[in-house]
């Protein structure tokens, strides 16, 4: 059985590599993608408190680590694919994962300190991300749902937020013990 599992992951290696170069390579679609990648990074680099940085670096760092496991359990359990993407060797969308959840969090994690303030701009970056980015994402064609609704995103972009700066703070008041 195992060989044949080998056997049948090569399979999906070649056609995968083959039809990311035939036709997700180079599409208008990877371009955009490449440059939200790009622009994002300089964006948070521009924006971040150099001050800060390590702080900002490990919440930036967490939010993308939890993204990216909820990302791989939701592509591994067949819930979402991406027919878009940037590299052939990583088949999630590791980029939104590394830029667009950690930078966006991380701004408004810095510029919201109190809990109050924090928990209102993360619910509407939710609402933003679960019922405009999402279907846009979809639209376009780097996003294709199959069994998720974007109503379940909501509460799981807040969730992440919150637990992100909870751990963090938590952290931040253990090390100085």
């Amino acid at each position: 059985m195992t060989n044949k599992m080998i056997e049948a992951k090569r399979l999906y290696r070649d056609r995968s590599l083959s039809h990311w170069y035939t036709s997700e390579f180079g599409t208008w679609q990877w371009f955009l993608h490449l440059a939200v990648f790009i622009f994002l990074l300089y964006i948070w680099w521009k924006m971040i408190d150099k001050k800060r940085i390590y702080e900002l670096l490990s919440y930036g760092f967490l939010v993308s680590t939890i993204s990216i496991v909820l990302d791989v359990i939701g592509t591994e359990l067949v819930l979402w694919t991406y027919p878009i993407r940037l590299l052939p060797t990583i088949p999630r969308l590791f980029s939104i994962d590394l830029t667009v959840m950690p930078v966006v969090y991380t701004i408004f994690y810095q510029k919201y300190p109190e809990w109050k303030q924090y928990i209102i701009v993360a619910t509407i970056v939710a609402l933003l991300y679960a019922f405009v980015a999402e279907p846009m994402l979809v639209w376009i064609g780097i996003y294709k749902l199959f069994h998720w609704r974007y109503i379940y995103s909501f509460p799981i972009y807040i969730a992440i937020a919150v637990f992100c700066k909870w751990i963090i703070m938590w952290l931040g008041r253990r090390s100085k013990v």
